[in-house]
């Protein structure tokens, strides 16, 4: 473990799905010692079902309210904390506006298209089933869409924005912890 500690209790990491915002969070969070929550799964305990169900029954309006409350209960969990948000999270105005309302770091794992595009695609039938906003038909074409949604929510909250397209997880940790630590000097 390094020998600094971010004085920052709360690291928060945005990103498209598949860029490894949970894997990071989690490895940083055991790193650290401190609490990690995954707002997708957080979300699916409170559902009681995936997040793909309910959006298939309710739509993603809905879906939206629902992740805004699920962030908003988050954020007054103990710290230190690192969250891992879902993909579109801040495509919701009021979800921007709590992350920027808080002493954070917030990272964002920018990761190319081609990239993620390889990593659904090893089991993209599950992927798919997993991820209600992805078309197994045109699955690349319905990531650039999502990316070009989502893009401006990132730019918007992050501190923040660690090219990740090349990088080990390990090493995307020290970025992350290195970035916390230079922060608060």
């Amino acid at each position: 473990m390094s020998a600094k500690i971010p004085r920052q209790d709360l690291v928060v990491f945005t990103g498209m799905m598949g860029s490894g915002k949970s894997t990071v969070a989690r490895r940083l969070a055991s790193r650290l010692n401190w609490r990690f929550v995954d707002l997708d799964a957080a979300i699916e305990v409170e559902l009681s079902s995936s997040i793909a169900s309910y959006i298939s029954d309710f739509g993603e309006e809905p879906f939206r309210t629902l992740e805004t409350q699920e962030l908003e209960k988050a954020l007054v969990q103990g710290r230190p904390m690192a969250l891992a948000l879902g993909g579109g999270t801040l495509i919701s105005a009021r979800s921007q506006e709590l992350i920027r309302q808080q002493k954070a770091l917030v990272i964002w794992l920018d990761v190319d298209l081609e990239v993620i595009f390889d990593r659904l695609t090893k089991d993209a039938e599950e992927e798919v089933l997993r991820r209600p906003f992805l078309s197994k038909d045109d699955l690349y074409s319905s990531l650039m869409q999502r990316m070009e949604q989502r893009r401006s929510g990132y730019e918007l909250c992050s501190h923040i924005r660690l090219e990740c397209s090349k990088l080990s997880v390990d090493e995307i940790v020290e970025e992350a912890l290195n970035a916390a630590i230079e922060s608060n000097d």
